[in-house]
């Protein structure tokens, strides 16, 4: 996409008093971002779709305890990378999602977490 914009250069900047940018000239500009936001690994997530998604959860994260007490819960995606996917709604900070062994259990089979990755 092609945008017309307005630059301003802080002081006296050498390049604007050598005059190597002119009224009309094109360039590329890479613009950097940065937002805080709730991610999970993107083998977390379960049955994508229009957005939506679930992920599984244990109940009670203790490590090596073996418990039946997890669940699924829907979650809203936002942006979704080779590795990770932004959640936008569904999961607070610091909840624990399955990312291993999750694709296989059903409904009141019992569980183990082996490791909780911060």
């Amino acid at each position: 996409a092609t945008f017309r914009v307005r630059f301003e250069f802080e002081g006296q900047s050498q390049l604007a008093e050598s005059k190597q940018i002119a009224i009309g000239m094109t360039g590329n500009v890479k613009i950097r971002t940065r937002c805080i936001a709730n991610v999970v690994p993107r083998n977390g997530i379960l049955s994508v779709a229009a957005s939506r998604a679930l992920v599984s959860y244990p109940l009670n994260a203790v490590v090596d305890e073996v418990t039946t007490e997890w669940s699924q819960k829907p979650v809203k995606l936002g942006y979704v990378g080779h590795d990770w996917a932004e959640v936008g709604e569904g999961l607070e900070e610091g909840e624990v999602v399955f990312v291993k062994g999750h694709r296989i259990i059903r409904e009141g089979d019992a569980i183990q977490l082996v490791e909780i990755i911060e």
